[in-house]
């Protein structure tokens, strides 16, 4: 017992069993024994285990059985401990590092001919669970056996290192890289598990390689010339994995906004918890920056992937290289950054700006005439005109500033002055047409939209960037839809041409519903998208390209309306898109809610609101916003179709979270205002489902939240005697039903007590053993946090009341669950102690 956890309850006679034949003695004996010094103190009982207390008496009870044992004993130990009893076992053994006979033993097992020198044993589940705490015994050893393991694996090998294994590996890696004796090995290891990463988890091996490289919370001892000297080993090996994963470690290693790291590696075995490296002095931190700064610029050279990572982390780092004094260092990474690569460098454009916009109140003359210089450098009137495209237009930092109270889009501005100096010579910008058309556009849209208010004649440029587009590898109509509205604002007789000449190319068509949008939509667009969208040019929710900006302003109620209905007839995914459009519509407006009335009923019976049909993820949000709205006024028809709709999308699923935040309420509320009529609809649902869409009525009207038995259920706002009436009408299946959905329990006077229609349902049915089965399983239907005993002792004491009740069957089922309740207290009571051991 001073080795591991001893079960001392039958339920785990095969681990005590285990102990008495392993000592030699009779497994009676050995229960008697521990009873005895239960009673004495000396073992501390926790539900079904026990433990030696105090611990220094468990930890030298174990130093004297491991130095009066053979070793072949040890080994036996080892091999056969059961699965069960293994993570006590490796806890306790963490506590004898002080041992040399456990030291000897642990050297023996993981030497090269050893089982812990084995791959097949070390990368197992079992084995690497123990090999994780022989760690603490014996760091010397273990590192040198997981060394010689990992060293001579490939890449695809190292991936085949997953689940418990890799965790425990990591783990072990994590204790061993805090000595510094054996830094090189233990993080040599790390970085190999890194280089072939299966895990997308923060703590994963690249996650802990990066963390050894930081100027604090570094989790190691290692000294800085030990941490590069790694990082020079590893560089030899000319792999862009490696090469990866030491970016993110030298990421680490420069960041200036602080860190963190999870306690509990320093703190190993019985000795004082180990200390990591720290800085004595400033210039130590300065030495170690220009040391990463050093191998970031020749990891510039080593390929693409790693320049764009250089690039990023040099980028990112000069607002707080600034505020720190780094000016000479960041100076000569700059200049020979901007003299191999040229002055686009956007996230050092951007960091300046906001080293200026946030940092400059107090900021050193020094620091900011470095700032204005690299700005210089970077200045965009210093390249050439596809470099200045790519620095104004294409991905310029963002920036911003108030005059008077005005907000200004400082970087829209610069977009639209360039636009204005482009204009003169037009032809200059053919060949970079692409570079506006593909992939990311921060500033394209207002550039173009300048730039053909400048133009005489902009239809040629329009007309070669639409051909160009669409052989773009990920086309951005940003640049196109600028130019359409700059067209508009100055001739909307040539915008309209131009909309027209879309439906001239069965490629241009696609680019229709964007930018009808960049002018004054009309009637007519609308019918030509229609028409679009049912000739299956476009796709089925192509309407929503004019749901945003108030687009639909300008048209009738009557048009809009008109198109919606249409559109509806095409299918669930256009009667969303429909629904869309006339949300907008009427969100901006609110008058057009009472003009539409009747038109947005139809719209909203239209749509399914179950997983098939096909939404996005905030379409029912704005379906419940309208149906809420119409409801301000007493509609009951309104709320009988309303029912039905859900009643049809309740069977065939609905979204969980779509579910609990909207329709639940929602349907508690049409219950509360119209419950005497909608009642019989889902009544009759009930009897007619079958099977799964049975199962998702129960879960349509059950209480709203099952993390507590108290909220509300559908049902209970219904007239108990109105419940029951109806489950004598359908006796085989309404009672069973409503047991299983109904609120057992309430909140009355602050106070949880049965509800009234738990006691007449069991009055009426509590002779059905099926009606009881499901009374018992909706109540520990539910979720906690913590203990559950709490809960169950709550739920008891709303019970006890009934226990004398008049009704043979209400005494009868609150008794015997009363009974399941101290049976369940019982068990989680034990639970909970054995928590406190660690079990769980």
């Amino acid at each position: 017992m001073c080795l591991t956890f001893c079960p001392v309850f039958v339920d785990h006679y095969k681990q005590l069993k285990f102990i008495a034949n392993f000592i030699g003695m009779n497994v009676d004996t050995v229960y008697a024994c521990v009873h005895e010094f239960s009673e004495r103190g000396i073992i501390d009982r926790r539900g079904r285990y026990g433990q030696v207390v105090p611990k220094p008496l468990a930890i030298r009870l174990a130093g004297q059985w491991w130095t009066g044992s053979r070793q072949e004993r040890q080994n036996e130990l080892i091999n056969n401990i059961p699965e069960n009893m293994v993570e006590g076992f490796c806890q306790q053994i963490e506590k004898l590092d002080f041992h040399s006979n456990v030291k000897a033993l642990t050297e023996k097992l993981c030497g090269p001919q050893g089982p812990f020198g084995q791959a097949e044993v070390i990368l197992s589940d079992r084995g690497s669970r123990l090999f994780r705490s022989f760690v603490v015994v014996n760091p010397e050893s273990t590192c040198d056996a997981l060394y010689r393991t990992l060293v001579d694996r490939d890449l695809d090998q190292l991936r085949t290192i997953d689940g418990d294994a890799r965790r425990n590996l990591i783990y072990a890696l994590e204790r061993l890289c805090f000595h510094g004796e054996i830094f090189q090995e233990a993080a040599w290891c790390m970085l190999l598990l890194a280089s072939a990463e299966n895990e997308s988890w923060s703590n994963n091996a690249t996650g802990m390689f990066s963390q050894l490289f930081r100027i604090n919370l570094s989790g190691t001892s290692a000294h800085p010339d030990t941490r590069f000297a790694l990082v020079r080993r590893a560089l030899l090996l000319n792999s862009s994995n490696i090469d990866m994963v030491l970016l993110k470690a030298l990421s680490a290693a420069i960041d200036t906004f602080g860190g963190h790291r999870t306690i509990g590696a320093e703190y190993q075995g019985s000795r004082p918890p180990l200390e990591e490296w720290r800085p004595r002095i400033w210039q130590e931190i300065f030495n170690y920056w220009q040391e990463c700064f050093n191998f970031l610029l020749v990891m510039y050279e080593r390929g693409p992937l790693q320049k764009v990572e250089v690039l990023s982390m040099i980028g990112h780092s000069i607002r707080g290289f600034v505020s720190r004094g780094r000016i000479e260092m960041l100076d000569s990474a700059i200049r020979y950054v901007v003299s191999k690569n040229g002055p686009y460098w956007p996230e050092a454009l951007e960091s300046i700006k906001h080293a200026f916009s946030y940092d400059s109140k107090g900021m050193r003359p020094e620091a900011e005439s470095a700032l204005n210089t690299w700005l210089e450098l970077l200045k965009p009137d210093n390249g050439n005109l596809f470099e200045r495209l790519k620095i104004v237009v294409v991905n310029p930092p963002w920036e911003h500033k108030e005059v008077r109270g005005v907000h200004i889009d400082v970087a829209a501005e610069n977009a639209k002055l360039f636009a204005v100096e482009v204009s003169k010579n037009i032809d200059s910008l053919t060949p970079h047409l692409a570079l506006l058309l593909n992939g990311e556009q921060k500033q394209s849209y207002s550039f173009g939209r300048r730039l053909t208010t400048e133009l005489n004649n902009p239809r040629p440029l329009i007309e070669l960037s639409l051909a160009q587009f669409f052989s773009c590898d990920y086309p951005n109509p940003a640049f196109l839809c600028g130019m359409y509205r700059g067209v508009y604002e100055v001739c909307p007789e040539l915008w309209s041409e131009l909309i027209d000449l879309l439906l001239t190319d069965e490629k241009r068509i696609k680019l229709y519903p964007r930018l009808i949008g960049t002018g004054a939509i009309q009637e007519k667009h609308l019918e030509c998208l229609l028409k679009l969208i049912r000739e299956d040019f476009i796709p089925l929710d192509s309407a929503n390209a004019i749901v945003f900006g108030g687009l639909t302003q300008g048209l009738s109620a009557g048009v809009i309306s008109n198109f919606c209905l249409k559109l509806t007839e095409l299918g669930d995914v256009a009667s969303w898109s429909a629904l869309e459009v006339v949300y907008s519509y009427c969100y901006i407006n609110k008058n057009n809610l009472s003009v539409l009335r009747d038109v947005l009923k139809k719209l909203l019976l239209s749509v399914r609101l179950d997983k098939a049909g096909n939404r996005s993820s905030t379409d029912v949000y704005k379906w419940h916003d309208l149906v809420n709205k119409i409801l301000d006024d007493h509609d009951e028809d309104f709320a009988i179709a309303i029912a039905n709709q859900i009643i049809f999308s309740g069977k065939n699923g609905l979204d969980y979270s779509d579910a609990s935040i909207y329709i639940k309420p929602l349907l508690l509320q049409l219950m509360t205002d119209y419950g005497s009529i909608l009642w019989p609809l889902f009544g009759d649902a009930i009897i007619e489902s079958e099977g799964i869409s049975k199962y998702h009525l129960k879960n349509l009207l059950d209480r709203q939240d099952s993390f507590s038995a108290k909220s509300s259920s559908v049902l209970s706002v219904i007239p108990a005697d109105d419940m029951i009436l109806w489950c004598k009408s359908y006796p085989d299946v309404g009672p069973v039903f409503i047991a299983g959905a109904m609120n057992i329990l309430e909140m009355v006077d602050e106070e949880l007590r049965p509800s009234e229609l738990v006691i007449k349902l069991l009055e009426m049915f509590g002779g059905d053993r099926r009606v009881c089965s499901a009374l018992s399983a909706n109540m520990v239907t539910r979720g906690w946090s913590g203990s559950l005993v709490p809960y169950l002792e709550a739920d008891k004491t709303a019970l006890l009341p009934l226990i004398d009740h008049e009704n043979i069957n209400v005494r009868r089922w609150v008794k015997e669950h009363i009974l399941y309740i101290d049976q369940q207290i019982a068990h989680e009571s034990i639970r909970d102690e054995e928590r406190d051991l660690g079990i769980f």
